[in-house]
């Protein structure tokens, strides 16, 4: 990562609270690089050593709304890590990070359900970009399901209206 002028990335409109980025990296220097950057531009960063530590802040309920998730860790890889976070949390957006750029690795993490993934090292344009569309398009997909439900409630509430009621009754007669 190279220095660059700092951003405010992380709140988007005023009213919504700053976003949440769990980092997972064995390294240390690398988590927190990361957590200071983004800490830098507005988010709310928690940070875990490996797949098993961040898969216990999930399961007590740290509730991200992004995962960055190294791919070569010792014990419990991110491939590995990141299989049982779909497992459980499918909705969860998660950024694989990695030194290794071999396609098969890369592949295998996107079919997994992977949202992006960003060579190590990278720019720090490349993560903000990252985490960008990764964001947007997880509101979109939670507004798509709002309006699906709310459809849903409009289309049971026109069919429980009285005046439904009484062709429904006109009908059955």
């Amino acid at each position: 990562m190279t220095e660059r002028s700092v951003r405010p990335l992380a709140g988007g409109r005023a009213s919504r609270k700053p976003r949440r980025v769990l980092v997972v990296d064995d390294a240390e220097g690398v988590r927190t690089c990361v957590a200071s950057l983004l800490e830098l531009r507005g988010y709310q960063v928690d940070s875990a050593d490996g797949g098993r530590r961040a898969l216990e802040l999930l399961e007590a309920g740290a509730a991200p709304d992004v995962v960055l998730l190294d791919v070569m860790m010792p014990g419990m890889d991110g491939l590995e890590t990141l299989r049982r976070i779909r497992a459980g949390w499918p909705e969860l957006p998660v950024v694989m990070l990695s030194v290794v750029a071999r396609t098969t690795t890369i592949v295998e993490a996107m079919q997994l359900g992977a949202a992006d993934y960003l060579n190590k090292p990278f720019e720090e344009e490349d993560l903000d970009a990252a985490l960008r569309s990764v964001l947007e398009r997880s509101d979109l997909e939670r507004e798509r399901e709002r309006l699906v439900r709310e459809s849903a409630d409009d289309a049971v509430a026109l069919w429980e209206s009285e005046p439904m009621q009484r062709i429904e009754h006109v009908l059955e007669q």
